[in-house]
């Protein structure tokens, strides 16, 4: 499968399961064939499958990692534009009832003035 593929795979099983999510399952996977070698390897005393295993399995659990972190960062930036949001509504509401306050001083003056 060519890296365009994967890279586009990858996109839409992030879209679909939320950020991170296909880091997470390769993760996940790379770490049971890493627990397997490492089993694997222990039985038929093969240290270079079992140094494998091991391998494998700590590269499954920083994938994992780096989903978990992919899938944090998109929570916070969804907060970030939920509370940037409420506060230009309040910024809104605060500039409209100044302008107002504003409107009502001058409409009084030019009342006072006459």
């Amino acid at each position: 499968m060519s890296e365009k593929t994967t890279d586009k795979i990858e996109k839409t099983v992030d879209t679909i399961a939320g950020a991170g999510a296909s880091d997470k399952a390769e993760g996940k996977a790379q770490e049971l064939l890493g627990k397997a070698q490492h089993k694997l390897g222990t039985t038929l005393e093969d240290p270079e499958l079992t140094a494998r295993g091991v391998v494998n399995q700590a590269d499954g659990q920083v994938k994992q990692e780096v989903g978990e972190l992919k899938s944090d960062l998109e929570d916070l930036k969804e907060r970030a534009k939920e509370l940037l949001g409420d506060t230009a509504e309040v910024i809104k509401e605060k500039a409209h009832d100044a302008a107002e306050a504003i409107k009502a001083k001058v409409h009084h003056t030019k009342d006072a003035g006459q």
